[in-house]
């Protein structure tokens, strides 16, 4: 099967999908390539979303451990404590919350999003392959927005 688009984006992090957003807005038919199960790339799915959750909760029981100084008391708490659970769970809501925007927005504006593992195979032409089947797909323009990886130095370990 060959669909022809005007784009096609690879990567559906915040530059993949603004920019299918925006080009059809500007009146091209559009799909976006996704490797991962929900929309919105790393930011968003594994990194700087959770991670500020995550770092939220942490000043939030900071400024806990402060009110007694305020004059404030908690019935019941003589030391407040994290909640890991509850923090893990609020931290998921928050992510499907905007990763459900992303696809909203998908939906919205009529982007195509295709599920799979894209790969230029030519001029206009990309494959992308899916559970192990491979489909192609013609288009008049590509945008990469595959985002970007840590690179760690061969010499030192990461922990």
């Amino acid at each position: 099967m060959s669909t022809n688009y005007d784009l096609i984006v690879i990567g559906s992090g915040p530059a993949g999908y603004e920019g299918a957003i925006y080009a059809t807005q500007l009146g091209m038919k559009v799909a976006i390539i996704e490797k991962d199960q929900t929309l919105g790339g790393t930011c968003l799915n594994v990194g700087c979303i959770p991670a500020k959750s995550m770092l939220q909760s942490a000043l939030m029981l900071d400024k806990a451990k402060k009110f007694a100084s305020y004059g404030v008391k908690i019935a019941g708490a003589e030391s407040p404590e994290l909640d890991f659970p509850q923090v893990n769970k609020r931290r998921d809501e928050i992510v499907k919350t905007m990763t459900g925007g992303v696809s909203f927005l998908m939906k919205k504006n009529k982007v195509d999003v295709i599920r799979g593992f894209g790969t230029i195979t030519g001029k206009g032409q990309i494959e992308v392959t899916s559970d192990g089947k491979k489909t192609s797909y013609t288009c008049k323009n590509i945008l990469i927005a595959t985002g970007s990886r840590a690179r760690h130095l061969p010499h030192i370990k990461v922990d």
